[in-house]
């Protein structure tokens, strides 16, 4: 499947609509915990070793411990993000957990992936047979490519589907800003309405 206008996609939706019937039958959940945070917090260079110890009270936990793979990118949350640079070819792999919580307990789910011109996107395995409810499976996903531009923000996704379930993964592959390239966009005359807002953040 193929997008053929990306250009707000992800970002246009706004604060959205509330589907109570769907949120408490979401067919797949990405269940996370304590143990996810605290070697997503080891990925980064602020939290040192006793700022961990402040946080978790647990002498027992120890950020050089955690696998380098595991850490900065390893919260098990449905969504996935990417940052480009113009020219420059890029690639991530991701690692994901969704448990089965829908009606059936013996179901297999087959991953749909829609991605627009420039972005490849692999997912493995592409079909996850759930055999009782609760049940956890573990998927990769790796998205890589080459884009050109550098203000342009693009969307892709990967649906988990079982034909009544529509489990949806936004995927948003955006571009490194710097102020260089931030006040190029805001000199740019097609976004004058925005340049005075942005302006006064900065």
């Amino acid at each position: 499947m193929v997008i053929e206008d990306d250009r707000l996609f992800e970002l246009a939706y706004g604060a959205g609509q509330i589907s109570p019937v769907s949120a408490v039958d979401p067919g797949l959940i990405y269940d996370i915990d304590e143990n996810d945070y605290l070697k997503y917090i080891c990925g980064w260079s602020k939290f040192n070793e006793t700022t961990v110890l402040s946080i978790t009270r647990d002498a027992s936990f120890n950020c050089s411990k955690v696998n380098p793979l595991e850490n900065n990118w390893s919260l098990n949350l449905p969504t996935f993000s990417i940052p480009y640079a113009s020219e420059v070819p890029f690639f991530k792999v991701y690692t994901r957990t969704v448990t089965n919580v829908g009606e059936e307990m013996r179901t297999t789910y087959k991953a749909v992936v829609a991605a627009p011109k420039g972005i490849k996107i692999k997912v493995f395995p592409r079909f996850l047979a759930f055999n009782k409810k609760r049940q956890k499976l573990s998927y990769t996903i790796g998205i890589l490519g080459i884009l050109s531009g550098n203000s342009t923000v693009h969307s892709a996704s990967v649906v988990w589907t079982n034909g009544k379930y529509h489990v949806r993964s936004p995927i948003v592959v955006f571009p490194k800003f710097d102020r260089h390239t931030v006040e190029e966009t805001i000199l740019d005359p097609r976004n004058q309405d925005q340049s005075s807002s942005i302006l006064k953040m900065m």
